[in-house]
C-alpha cells in the first residue's frame, strides 16, 4: 500500500491527531510471504545487503534448506554484495566460497568503497531495525552517508500487531520478545521513524514470515481476511 497524501502530512508533522485512523491493508486472495516479497523487490536489481551473515550457528543450515536470504538474492538480483560487523561468520561463509561479503559497522566509519564506488538501487535492511537503539540517527547516518549511491532501503521488521501477540502474549498475560528487540513497529510509527530520518516512504506490505501451511485452514483464511494481522512489515524508502 501507499501512504495517501494526508496521511503523509500527519508523517511530515504538518498535521497532528490524537486518534488518527490510517489503512494499513485489505482482503487478499493468498498471503504474501516475506522472502517471496523481499525477492521479488531485489530482482534485476542492484542490491546492498546490509546483515547479511546470519548466526554462524544456523547459517549452513539455512543454506541447505534455501532459507539463508543472502545466497536468494545472489539468484535473483544483478549484483549482490553483503555487509556485516560479525567477522566470524562472513569468514565461514568466504570459505564456502562466498565474496563480495565486507566487514563494516556501517554508520560508525567511512562510508564504504564497495558501496559508494558504484551505483545501487536497493539497500536492503532486513530485521535489523528493530536491534537499533536509536533507528533514527542510524537511517539518518545512512542516509548522509549513502544517498549519493543508493536509490532507495528496504527495511522489513516484525509488525506490532502480529496474530501471535495476542494469541500467545496478550490471552497470557504475558510479552513474546526477542530479548535483544528494542521497538515494535507499525506501518506508520515505521514510517515515521524513517521520515524523521529525511527518508521518504513510498510503499509498504505486511506479509507472513513463514506462509501458512495448506493445513492451517483456519490462519490462512484469518491472514487474507484481516491481513493486518500478519507478523511482517516491508516498507520501501527513497534516500533522496
Amino acid at each position: 500500500m501507499r501512504f495517501s497524501e494526508d496521511a503523509l502530512a500527519y508523517l511530515r508533522g504538518e498535521k497532528f491527531s490524537n486518534g488518527f485512523t490510517i489503512a494499513t491493508a485489505v482482503p487478499e486472495a493468498s498471503v504474501p510471504g516475506r522472502l517471496e516479497t523481499v525477492l521479488g523487490l531485489c530482482t534485476g536489481k542492484r542490491v546492498v545487503h546490509l546483515g547479511c551473515a546470519d548466526h554462524l550457528d544456523i547459517i549452513d543450515q539455512k543454506i541447505a534448506n534455501k532459507t539463508w536470504l543472502h545466497a536468494r538474492l545472489l539468484e535473483v538480483a544483478a549484483a549482490c554484495i553483503g555487509v556485516d560487523n560479525n567477522e566470524e561468520a562472513l569468514s565461514h561463509l568466504r570459505a564456502k566460497g562466498y565474496r563480495d561479503l565486507h566487514t563494516a559497522d556501517i554508520t560508525r566509519q567511512d562510508a564504504l568503497p564497495a558501496i559508494i564506488d558504484s551505483h545501487w538501487d536497493i539497500m536492503l535492511l532486513g530485521e535489523i531495525i528493530e536491534h537499533i537503539g536509536n533507528p533514527v540517527m542510524f537511517l539518518e547516518e545512512l542516509r548522509k552517508r549513502y544517498a549519493g549511491s543508493v536509490d532507495r532501503i528496504v527495511l522489513t521488521t516484525p509488525h506490532a500487531f502480529r496474530f501471535k501477540n495476542f494469541t500467545r502474549s496478550a490471552r497470557r498475560h504475558v510479552e513474546l520478545v526477542n530479548s535483544d528487540h528494542r521497538f515494535w513497529f507499525t506501518p506508520y510509527t515505521l514510517a515515521k521513524v524513517a521520515m524523521d530520518a529525511g527518508l521518504q516512504p513510498e510503499e509498504f506490505w505486511l506479509v507472513e514470515n513463514m506462509a501458512p501451511t495448506q493445513r492451517a485452514y483456519f490462519k490462512r483464511w484469518l491472514l487474507k481476511q484481516y491481513p493486518a494481522y500478519r507478523d511482517t512489515i516491508v516498507m520501501v524508502c527513497r534516500l533522496g
